[in-house]
């Protein structure tokens, strides 16, 4: 009698698991209404897109069926407009629709995606493969959509806009008319075009741009990278590598045209005229956190600005860093022309090459250059001209030329005996447009440096000579800083409730200068007790450890953390006995120092585990060892009742 009804049981168990698993028939319900579409240029099955087994192979399908509040998933492979020869084919974003690259086709959540290794690309190469001249004119187009419309997780390539005068001759990689798609983690690379915007072409829109690259894109005219006309995109972290074009090679900014760019870089761009890095006419971008660097304006019959090149524009430079820029005439790092007028603040040129005006030239222009270190001099409050001391110089390496495969684009840090170091003015510091800490306050000061850390670090051995209270900004790109790292985790993270569990807690401090009287601090949510003490290693004579709950928040107290030296923290807690099965408990580590007072976080998260399923309730404990409770197994007789 008892093995019929364990048999009874264990079939209802079984039957209960392979329930649990099977999946929709048809494309997979997402939040609310909304449905996840499935793309894999591999699939069989019914390739109706309601699952991986069943994925369409054509991208353009799943975007023909896809509607407002849809995401489509796609997974790694090379995916073209179309299967014929139209030049004109291009994946048209969509309203309130999502397209997110980068799935191994297994996953079903998008967390577990990894866009770096499963790449997928789009590309242009139609026709005869391998021939760019019957490319797509534009890879993808976001024309007339807002930010609702999402391109996530992809390689744009082989876009070729060259005919004629028309729309066809811009935005090789994608073109943007009267559009403001959001744009993440996405990858532009050797799309071409023979009037502006190689990578991307922006004419009327404001597209948002997060963690983009741009390498290897060029333009027979202007903007090899990008090309904005009357356009005020957003870009936050992001690279233009080695692009090129006439004028504008790593991006070209005309006709009222106001880009926001915060953590940008600009690596190895050329031109043979004006511009190596950014060429801005009629138009007033704003840059936060950007290095320019080994961009050049060589070989053609006006050569000036390697790094920057401005026309009757204004941009607005704060803490931006020129270095080995170079241009053949004049202006190796900026060249102003033309009642152009920038203000530039917090900001370093240095070792930037020309004939004339190295670091900045000026032509019927008057900048505005305060609390920036500019080499040679250049009037201005606060300005000064002693060598920054970067970590390491860039170097273009043994053949002598940008942009070629041995380039070093060096370490533009400042070491601890900069000059540069808590020298800037706060006041120009701007607000968190792009908001890079994701507190959702867009109205507070950028938080961060180029390099992710704090903004706003006070370096004891570094008397304050800019303008404010401490700790004052450092001029250029990067903040020198303690460089913390808080790295947290648990030795169990589904526990049952009553057990106890143990964090681990490792910082690191990758800066350059060391972190002083480090105070780290955790608040446990409810549902955790602290069952101490704190545990430190290596040990430090000094340091004030917790050994009670009443010394919370404060673990520990009194620590230095040197440069280049992990120190690690545990300590036990207790997970409380009636929290329900599956409660997800998140618990956030912070650490401070005399430099750097803004917290550094690392998080661990735990979800609660029940012991057993309520069927489990009567089963013989010849089960008790699939049971997560340790303790259980030291019982006898029935489990007990969950």
């Amino acid at each position: 009698m008892k093995n019929v009804a364990f048999g009874q049981v264990l079939r209802l168990f079984l039957i209960a698991i392979l329930s649990f698993g099977a999946g929709p028939s048809r494309a997979t319900q997402a939040q609310g209404s909304s449905v996840i579409y499935y793309v894999d240029a591999d699939a069989t099955g019914d390739n109706d897109g309601s699952s991986w087994a069943h994925a369409y192979t054509n991208l353009q399908t799943a975007l023909g069926v896809a509607t407002s509040g849809d995401e489509i998933w796609v997974a790694a492979g090379t995916y073209k407009p179309t299967t014929g020869t139209d030049r004109t084919a291009t994946f048209q974003l969509k309203n309130g629709v999502a397209l997110y690259g980068g799935f191994a086709g297994t996953e079903i959540s998008r967390d577990q995606r990894d866009w770096e290794a499963n790449v997928t690309i789009l590309s242009g190469d139609i026709g005869v493969e391998g021939n760019a001249g019957d490319n797509s004119y534009h890879v993808v187009t976001g024309s007339g959509t807002d930010a609702t419309a999402v391109l996530d997780g992809f390689t744009v390539t082989g876009g070729n806009a060259n005919v004629g005068d028309t729309v066809n001759t811009v935005g090789g990689g994608m073109y943007n008319l009267d559009g403001s798609p959001t744009l993440t983690n996405v990858t532009f690379s050797s799309n071409f075009a023979i009037n502006n915007g190689g990578g991307m072409y922006n004419l009327s829109s404001s597209p948002t741009l997060t963690n983009v690259t741009f390498s290897g894109n060029s333009s027979s005219s202007l903007g090899g990278g990008m090309g904005n006309d009357g356009s005020s995109p957003m870009l936050t972290d992001a690279t233009f590598n080695r692009n090129f074009a006439i004028q504008g090679g790593g991006m070209f900014n005309g006709s009222y045209s106001s880009p926001i760019l915060t953590n940008v870089t600009f690596h190895g761009n050329a031109v043979p005229n004006n511009g190596g890095g950014m060429y801005n006419s009629n138009s007033n971008p704003t840059l936060t956190d950007v290095i320019f660097i080994g961009n050049t304006a060589s070989g053609g019959s006006a050569r000036y600005g390697g790094g920057m090149f401005n026309h009757n524009s204004n941009p607005t430079l704060t803490n931006v860093t020129f270095s080995s820029n170079s241009a053949d005439d004049a202006g190796g790092g900026m060249y102003n022309f033309d009642g152009s007028n920038p203000t530039v603040t917090n900001s370093i040129f240095w070792g930037n090459i020309a004939p004339a005006g190295s670091q900045i030239y000026n032509d019927s222009s008057t900048p505005t250059v305060t609390y920036s270190l500019v080499q040679d001099g250049y009037a201005g409050s606060g300005n000064i001209s002693d060598n920054p001391q970067f970590v390491r110089d860039p170097s273009p390496g043994a053949d002598g030329t940008w942009g070629t495969a041995d380039d070093d684009y060096g370490d533009l840090r400042l070491q601890p005996i900069s000059p540069a170091i808590d020298a800037g003015d706060n006041t120009a510091v701007p607000a968190d447009t792009a908001d890079l800490d994701g507190d959702g306050n867009t109205d507070e000061l950028i938080p961060f440096c180029l390099a992710g850390f704090p903004r706003f670090a006070n370096v004891l051995s570094r008397a304050d000579t800019g303008n404010g209270s401490a700790p004052i900004v450092d001029m250029g790109a990067y903040e020198t800083a303690p460089y913390l790292t808080p790295n947290k985790n648990a030795d169990e993270d589904t526990p049952y409730p009553g057990q106890r569990i143990t964090y681990t807690l490792v910082i690191n401090n990758s800066g350059l200068v060391s972190a002083t009287n480090a105070l780290i601090s955790d608040t446990l949510p409810s549902g955790l007790t602290f069952a101490g003490p704190v545990m430190l290693y290596p040990p430090q004579p000094g340091a004030m450890l917790a050994q009670n709950a009443g010394d919370l928040p404060t673990l520990v107290s009194g620590l230095t953390i040197t440069v280049g030296v992990c120190i690690t923290l545990t300590f036990p807690v207790t997970v409380d006995s009636g929290l329900a099965r599956g409660t997800v408990i998140l618990n956030t580590a912070a650490v401070t120092s005399t430099e750097v007072v803004t917290p550094q976080t690392g998080m661990a998260s735990i979800t609660v585990s029940n012991t057993l399923p309520s069927f489990y309730a009567y089963l013989p404990l010849v089960f008790k060892n699939y049971v997560s409770a340790p303790d259980l197994a030291h019982e006898s007789g029935m489990l007990p009742f969950q």
